[in-house]
């Protein structure tokens, strides 16, 4: 049976690559035409997944009033950490404030050299990966490590925003 399953999935694989060209039609001779090209099939790719929702322009975040924005939440070797939030929906009822969503920033002291979206295992916390709290062994806490080289950091969680980290992701935005 296994075997059988195999040889139909084979079959199938090399079946559609060749139809891929068909449903592909790329455009090589600049990034400006390739991008275009494929933009039909992007958006299909939204529809089919259901990312289709209007979200609201990718903004800054802001540092939560709570926090003393001189120090942060925590402080490591060579980096502060804050709390921040982001519009991700706007409100849809008069009593809605739309729906934010929430991390840790991690910025770097010196101009950071690069700019990461870290997104913590489902069973760790973004303040684990940030070497805030000890839930993981220092060579899981990618955050803090990825900080300690100047790259700023953002770690999402997911209690606030369930599927869009941050806002714009050029699909579906009619």
């Amino acid at each position: 049976m296994v075997d059988s399953i195999h040889k139909y999935l084979m079959d199938e694989t090399a079946k559609l690559s060749g139809e891929r060209a068909r449903l592909w039609k790329r455009d090589y001779s600049s990034r400006e035409c390739y991008e275009q090209s494929v933009e039909p099939n992007r958006q299909r790719l939204c529809k089919i997944i259901g990312a289709v929702d209007f979200r609201v322009p990718v903004a800054e975040g802001w540092i939560e009033e709570h926090s003393d924005p001189s120090r942060g939440i925590a402080q490591g070797k060579g980096y502060r950490i804050y709390e921040i939030n982001w519009p991700v929906f706007p409100s849809v009822t008069a009593d809605s404030n739309g729906m934010t969503a929430s991390g840790l920033l991690l910025q770097p002291h010196e101009p950071p050299i690069a700019r990461v979206v870290a997104i913590p295992d489902a069973d760790w916390t973004p303040e684990a990966i940030a070497g805030v709290t000890n839930e993981v062994s220092a060579e899981a806490q990618f955050g803090r490590r990825l900080a300690e080289h100047r790259c700023g950091s953002d770690h999402p969680t997911d209690h606030q925003s369930p599927g869009s980290i941050f806002g714009d992701s050029g699909c579906g935005d009619d």
